[in-house]
């Protein structure tokens, strides 16, 4: 496996990386604090409790003994890309060192088309065939095999306009 970030400002320490920020009972978490926000963390459920309970703009790598979690904010501020060649793992925040160890690579016509139609690349795919995003709000894990879960929920997320105040708008 080969992590290679250099396009944000990250931070790591004890198998975490982390970039970005929380804001938590309006005190701003980052650098090495973010490091220990994401520490101490031992089950893929703590790892997704602690993301949902996350206000903020960051993405996050934890290396385990035979697991990789990654994920993104809700928003997808700091965008995680990765792809395997040859029976190894790329992880990046820049989507060309992805495309740099590909050996023939090939244009994803479907995320093509979806990109000319709509401006943008839909669910996890990328204009490249076999190289991947972490969507906003989810948990990509990397293990005996790759498996993705959204953590955020956004008809979870409680109303605050009352139905009058909706139509008043409208």
């Amino acid at each position: 496996m080969k992590i290679y970030l250099e396009k944000y400002n990250w931070f790591y320490k004890d198998n975490i990386r982390v970039t970005g920020y929380i804001l938590e009972a309006e005190k701003i978490i980052r650098d090495i604090d973010l490091i220990d926000y994401f520490s101490k963390i031992n089950t893929i459920i703590e790892f997704e409790n602690r993301l949902i309970e996350a206000n903020g703009q960051f993405s996050v790598i934890i290396e385990r003994k035979d697991e990789i979690w990654i994920a993104c904010d809700r928003a997808r501020n700091y965008p995680l890309f990765y792809t395997c060649e040859n029976d190894e793992l790329i992880i990046s925040d820049n989507c060309y060192n992805c495309l740099k160890i590909k050996s023939f690579p090939h244009i994803n016509s479907i995320a093509a088309n979806a990109f000319l139609a709509a401006g943008y690349v839909p669910n996890n795919l990328t204009l490249i065939d076999d190289i991947y995003q972490v969507e906003a709000g989810s948990i990509v894990v990397f293990g005996n095999k790759i498996s993705s879960k959204f953590y955020h929920n956004c008809t979870k997320i409680p109303v605050i306009l009352s139905q009058a105040a909706i139509f008043h708008i409208v």
